[in-house]
């Protein structure tokens, strides 16, 4: 079983568009003073420097997104990431989640295009990961089944983990 949320409780594209600015550069400055700081000192070779930019990243948008604290995107757009039953996602679901961009026909546009047509707000990664991003201070306002959902979009067929309403995707009786 799975939970649904208010149809204003689902962050749209706008928001996460947002998030994606600003935690793009909070990772970019954080980078960039690793980068200097290892510049700086002449042991510090350039795969090791590269391996702790790697990890501070991972970091980030797996374990600090899911902790009270948050993203700093999160946190200034006021949401939450949830797995399809309300949860927490663990990090390997987020790993799993980020590495879709780099992976799968699911890029920047074409996910930020999926968001405003899909009937929850959700992004094709988070789709197949199997969350979902809500406000901060969002309730599950019931349960449901979750069901593989199958549609066909640009020439490709996705099927993906979907919570679905009683009386269809709003609520329609």
């Amino acid at each position: 079983m799975g939970v649904y949320y208010a149809d204003a409780d689902y962050v749209g594209a706008l928001r996460r568009i947002g998030v994606l600015l600003i935690d793009g550069v909070t990772l970019f400055v954080s980078a960039s003073i690793l980068a200097a700081i290892g510049l700086s000192l002449d042991r510090t070779s350039e795969e090791i420097l590269f391996a702790v930019t790697l990890a501070m990243a991972w970091l980030y948008v797996t374990v600090l997104k899911t902790s009270r604290f948050r993203t700093l995107g999160y946190w200034l757009m006021d949401c939450k990431i949830v797995t399809l039953s309300g949860t927490k996602p663990s990090p390997i679901r987020l790993t799993f989640r980020a590495m879709l961009w780099r992976v799968s026909s699911s890029n920047l546009l074409y996910d930020l295009a999926w968001c405003g047509i899909d009937e929850q707000k959700q992004t094709l990664r988070d789709r197949f990961s199997g969350t979902t991003l809500v406000r901060n201070g969002a309730k599950p306002i019931g349960t449901a089944p979750i069901h593989l959902s199958c549609c066909t979009a640009m020439t490709y067929a996705y099927f993906y983990p979907q919570v679905i309403r009683p009386g269809g995707l709003r609520g329609e009786a």
